[in-house]
């Protein structure tokens, strides 16, 4: 069985991959962080369909890893889970195109617009708070129901 393309080159990707005795682990890439991590989001993509065995080594919620085939719709496992350091759990992967798995449900950019023009037809206000490093702005909701008419 040949390994997974593996990677975490994308908008909310977070995540090194190794294997290690047929198994995948993935841990939080903590390169440019100060202290621990929690969250990671990987894609994968195998040459086969067999499940593969995922190792988190860090501790996930009541529902396990959410997953998408599309990469934006996610859902939960919803695998039982011990309160332990490191689950094991069986993940479903498409061999014709990629899987996306994480610790939560991600929140990029593109979602987060999606959910503000949401907001901003209902009536509510946004702005920008300051700009990245790069001279990206960032967003700010400031309301997302429309004030009381009183």
């Amino acid at each position: 069985m040949s390994r997974p393309r593996a990677d975490a080159c994308f908008p909310t990707g977070n995540g090194l991959i190794a294997w290690e005795d047929g198994t995948t682990v993935i841990r939080p890439d903590l390169r440019d962080s100060v202290g621990d991590r929690w969250y990671w989001h990987v894609r994968l993509q195998a040459g086969h369909t067999r499940p593969l065995r995922i190792e988190p080594e860090l501790a996930l919620g009541t529902f396990g890893p959410a997953i998408s085939y599309d990469g934006v719709n996610y859902r939960w496992l919803r695998t039982a889970l011990a309160a332990e350091r490191a689950q094991v759990f069986d993940l479903p992967v498409n061999s014709s195109q990629p899987s996306y798995v994480c610790a939560t449900i991600p929140y990029g950019l593109r979602r987060t617009e999606r959910f503000m023009g949401e907001c901003r037809r209902l009536g509510g206000r946004a702005s920008t708070i300051g700009y990245t490093s790069a001279g990206t702005p960032i967003p700010a909701l400031l309301s997302c129901l429309p004030a009381p008419a009183w």
